[in-house]
C-alpha cells in the first residue's frame, strides 16, 4: 500500500509516485519516447502509468497509415499528439492510464491523494476480444474522480463517458455500441445511458467497429475537433460526441465498388429471427429457393439464416434438400457478412433491417417477402430503399427487374444514404446524435422510430421531450413493453431512479424497455437492501395496475424453444416471489435461490466455436469466478491429478483461459465417450471414457455447464461412487456475470 512519507509535500509525494510508475512499466525505448513527448504537453506532476501504450503503434494500421500522410514526421510524435489533443492542459493535473485494470493495485490512500489534488483521469484502453471491454476494477474510484473514459476497439465502438467529482450519480452517458448487452460500469446503477442502436429489435441507429475500417474515419477530422470543450474540464454536460461513422456500411460500400455490375451473380435470401412476425422460412423457406434456382440458373443463390436459428427443423430441412445443387450456398458466418453483401445484387428478407444494411451499403435494392396480412413498422419506409411482395410470382418479376436493371433505384438510395442518419457518413451521423442529445431531432427521424399510437399512456411529444432533455433517458419511467393495449400504467419514478434501463425497442405493438438490476458482488446480492427495495416496488406495482413486469429476459440468441415462454416465466416469477417472502420473513436467502433457469456459459458462445462469443465481458467475469472456485476447491482437497470429463467447445474454453495454469491442477486425462483427434492441454489426445485407465487419477472434473447432470451420472456409473467427481458449476451464481433482465410485459 502506497503511503505518504513524512516531512514530504503532497507535490513531492505524487512526484515521487510518478516516476516510480514510469520506472516500473516503462520497459522500451520506443514507449519511452512515446511517454516523453506526452508528458511535456502536460502541467507539471501528471501521473502517467504506461503499461502499454506501446501496443497502439501495433494494433491498427490506421495509425501509420495517416500518419504517414499527415505532418508527423514518426508515428510516435502523431500519437503522442493525438492522445494530447484529447486534454486541455490546465490547472489541474492529468493522471494518464492506458488500462483501467491497473486501478486494482492503486490504494485508498493514494486515490484520496489524486481526489485532493484533483485529478483529471483520461483512461484509454485500446483490445480486441475479450479484453476489448474496459471493466474498471476499482468502482469506488468513481465517487471521487474527474473521469473521461475513451474505448476504440473492434467489438465496440468509441464511446465517451464522464463525470464530476462526487456527482457520478447525475453523471449522463452516451454509448455508442453494437452489443446492448456488452456495457462498462454496469454496476453503476444511477449513471444514465442513451444508446443508439440499430439492428434486428431496434431501429436507432447502430456503430460499430471492425478491426481496420474505423480509425481512418475516426482520425478524419482536424485534431482540434477530438478537443474535450473547456466545460468538461471538471464540469459535467450532457452530451459530448466524438466523430465515428458506420464502418460495416463503409465496408459494404467498399466491396460493392470492387465489382462491377457484371461481374455480380449472387442473390441472397436472408430471412429475419424465427421469433419474429412474418418469418418466412418456415413456410416459404423451400419454395423461394426451388423457384430462384429454377428460374435464375447463372446466379449463385446464397441462403444466410439467422444465427440463432441454424439448428432449427426448417433449416436443417433446406440445406439438406439443396445442399448438392451447384448454385446453392448456406452462409452460416454471422460476423463476416460485409464481402457477401457487397458483391450480390439484391437480398429478400422478410422483416429484417438487414435488408437496410444492404441497401444503403451497396446502393442495391432489396426484397421484402411479406404475407399481405402482416403489418410492420416500417411499412412507409420500405419505399425508400426496397420493393414489398407477397407472393412469388411477384418476387420473381421483381428479382428479374433488380437482376437486369443495373442503375435501378440508385440515385434515389443514394440520396436517401447520404440525408439520412443511417449513412455511413461521419457528419450525418454525428449531427444525428447531437440533435437528439440536444433536443434539435427532426420531426421525420423521430415519426420514423416512434409511432405516436405505440405510445403507452403518453403522447409522441411527451417522449420525444423526455429523451431529449438534459435529464436524459432516466425520463424513460413511463416506457413499457405490451402487445395488449389495456397496460396504460407507467412505471413508477422510484423504480427507474434505481434502474438502469438497458435500451428501448420499437416494435409494431408496441415500446419495450430492458432493465437490469446489478449487485456488487455474487454473495451479497442476495442480502443487497437496494435489490430487495427496488424488487419490492415492482412487485407493488405489478399488484396497483394489475402489470405482470417479472418477466426475466431470456438471451434471445439462445431461446429455449423446448419450453413455452408462459412457462419459464412462470418458473421465474414463481423464484422471485419465493427470494421476496423470504427476505419478509426474515428467513436467509441463500445464493442458490437466486440462479434462474435457462442460462449456461454455454449461452456465451456462438455454436461449435470456442471463441466466438457477444458476450465477451460475461465470459471473462465466468472465468474469474470458475478458476478462483477450482483454486479454492483444490487447495483445500490437495488433489493434485485430475481427468476433464468431456472434450469439446467447453474443453477448448477451459485451455483457452489456462485453467490449469491458475488453478494449480494437472490436468492428466480428456475423457469422452465420443473422443475425437484433436488435442487438448499441449498434447493430451482424449480417451474413451469406458476403456480409460484413472488409477493415477485423484478427481474428474466436468467440463461443461450445459450436459452437468448427465456428465455426472455417467461418470458415477463409469467410475463408482469413490471417486471424487466435481462439478464446478454448481451452484454457480450466474447473475454475477449475466446479470438480471427484467422485462417489462
Amino acid at each position: 500500500m502506497l503511503k505518504p512519507e513524512k516531512n514530504k509535500t503532497k507535490k513531492e509525494t505524487l512526484r515521487k509516485k510518478t516516476d516510480s510508475f514510469q520506472g516500473n512499466n516503462s520497459n522500451s525505448s520506443t514507449m519511452n519516447e512515446v511517454l516523453n513527448i506526452i508528458t511535456n504537453r502536460f502541467p507539471k506532476g501528471s501521473i502517467i502509468i504506461p503499461s502499454t501504450i506501446e501496443k497502439l503503434q501495433k494494433l491498427n494500421p490506421g495509425f501509420v497509415k495517416y500518419a504517414g500522410r499527415s505532418k508527423y514526421s514518426n508515428i510516435d510524435e502523431f500519437l503522442a499528439d493525438w492522445i494530447g489533443s484529447l486534454l486541455i492542459p490546465s490547472k489541474k493535473t492529468i493522471a494518464l492510464i492506458d488500462s483501467p485494470f491497473l486501478w486494482g493495485n492503486i490504494s485508498d490512500e493514494t486515490i484520496q491523494m489524486l481526489m485532493k489534488a484533483d485529478f483529471n483521469v483520461l483512461i484509454f484502453n485500446w483490445g480486441k476480444g475479450i479484453k476489448d471491454n474496459s471493466i474498471p476494477v476499482y468502482p469506488n474510484l468513481f465517487q471521487y474522480m474527474h473521469f473521461l473514459n475513451i474505448c476504440i476497439g473492434t467489438y465496440m465502438a468509441p464511446w465517451l463517458t464522464w463525470g464530476s467529482k462526487g456527482a457520478l450519480a447525475k453523471m449522463k452517458t452516451i454509448n455508442i455500441c453494437h452489443s446492448a448487452r456488452i456495457m462498462t460500469n454496469d454496476f453503476v446503477v444511477q449513471v444514465s445511458r442513451i444508446f443508439f442502436l440499430w439492428g434486428e429489435y431496434n431501429i436507432l441507429p447502430r456503430v460499430h467497429c471492425s478491426s481496420k475500417a474505423e480509425l481512418e474515419t475516426f482520425l478524419q477530422k482536424d485534431m482540434d475537433s477530438f478537443r474535450l470543450p473547456e466545460e468538461l474540464c471538471g464540469k459535467r454536460r450532457s452530451s459530448y460526441i466524438v466523430p465515428a461513422a458506420s464502418p460495416k456500411l463503409q465496408e459494404i460500400r467498399e466491396y460493392s465498388e470492387k465489382k462491377s455490375y457484371e461481374d455480380k451473380n449472387t442473390i441472397l435470401v436472408c430471412p429475419s429471427v424465427s421469433d419474429k412476425a412474418g418469418y418466412l422460412t418456415e413456410k416459404h423457406g423451400v419454395d423461394i429457393l426451388e423457384t430462384l434456382l429454377d428460374n435464375f440458373p447463372k446466379h449463385k443463390i446464397v441462403f444466410k439464416p439467422f444465427p440463432n436459428d441454424y439448428d432449427r427443423p426448417e433449416v436443417l430441412q433446406i440445406e439438406k434438400r439443396f445442399s448438392s445443387h451447384a448454385n446453392f450456398e448456406i452462409f452460416k458466418k454471422a460476423q463476416h457478412y460485409s464481402k457477401l453483401y457487397g458483391e450480390a445484387l439484391t437480398l429478400i428478407s422478410d422483416s429484417s433491417l438487414t435488408a437496410r444494411t444492404f441497401s444503403l451499403g451497396s446502393l442495391r435494392p432489396s426484397i421484402y417477402f411479406l404475407d399481405s396480412n402482416v403489418k410492420w413498422l416500417n411499412d412507409d419506409l420500405i419505399s425508400k430503399y426496397a420493393y414489398r411482395v407477397d407472393n412469388i410470382p411477384d418476387l420473381i418479376k421483381t428479382v428479374s427487374l433488380i437482376v437486369n436493371s443495373p442503375d435501378i433505384m440508385k440515385q434515389k438510395l443514394s440520396a436517401y444514404a447520404e440525408n439520412s442518419y443511417i449513412s455511413d457518413a461521419t457528419d450525418s451521423f454525428v449531427q444525428a446524435i447531437r440533435d437528439i442529445a440536444n433536443g434539435k431531432i427532426q420531426d421525420s427521424w423521430i415519426k420514423l422510430s416512434l409511432p405516436k399510437k405505440n405510445i403507452l399512456g403518453n403522447s409522441l411529444e411527451d417522449y420525444s421531450d423526455a429523451l431529449l432533455t438534459s435529464s436524459g433517458i432516466s425520463s424513460t419511467r413511463f416506457l413499457m413493453k405490451s402487445y395488449v393495449d389495456k397496460y396504460k400504467a407507467p412505471l413508477p419514478f422510484e423504480v427507474l431512479n434505481n434502474v438502469v434501463t438497458s435500451y428501448t425497442s420499437v416494435h409494431s405493438g408496441g415500446i419495450e424497455v430492458f432493465l437490469s438490476i446489478f449487485f456488487k458482488s455474487a454473495a451479497a446480492a442476495p442480502e443487497d437492501k437496494r435489490f430487495m427495495d427496488i424488487f419490492k416496488l415492482l412487485l407493488d406495482f405489478s399488484e396497483k395496475s394489475n402489470f405482470p413486469i417479472l418477466q426475466y429476459l431470456n438471451n434471445r440468441e439462445n431461446a429455449d424453444y423446448s419450453t413455452p415462454l408462459e412457462v419459464q416465466n412462470t418458473m421465474i416469477i414463481q423464484r422471485l416471489l419465493m427470494i421476496h417472502s423470504k427476505v419478509l420473513s426474515g428467513d436467509i436467502v441463500c445464493p442458490d435461490d437466486c440462479i434462474l433457469p435457462g442460462v449456461s456459459i454455454n449461452d456465451f458462445f456462438e455454436k461449435n466455436q470456442h471463441l466466438d462469443t457477444a458476450f465477451p465481458m460475461n465470459a471473462e467475469f465466468a472465468s474469474l469466478f470458475l478458476t478462483d472456485r477450482l483454486k479454492t476447491f483444490f487447495y483445500r482437497k490437495n488433489v493434485l491429478n485430475i481427468a476433464l470429463f468431456g472434450a469439446g467447445k467447453h474443453t477448448r474454453w477451459l485451455e483457452t483461459i489456462q485453467l490449469s495454469e491458475k488453478t494449480g491442477m494437472n490436468i492428466k486425462k480428456i475423457l469422452d465417450d465420443n473422443p475425437k483427434t484433436e488435442l487438448f492441454f499441449d498434447g493430451i489426445k482424449p480417451e474413451k471414457a469406458e476403456n480409460a485407465n484413472i488409477s493415477g487419477i485423484d478427481a474428474i472434473v466436468i467440463s461443461t455447464d450445459l450436459y452437468r447432470n448427465e456428465f455426472m451420472s455417467r461418470c458415477k456409473e463409469l467410475y463408482g461412487e469413490n471417486k471424487i467427481i466435481i462439478d464446478p458449476y454448481g451452484n454457480l451464481p450466474l447473475f454475477t456475470f449475466y446479470k438480471w433482465n427484467l422485462q417489462i410485459q
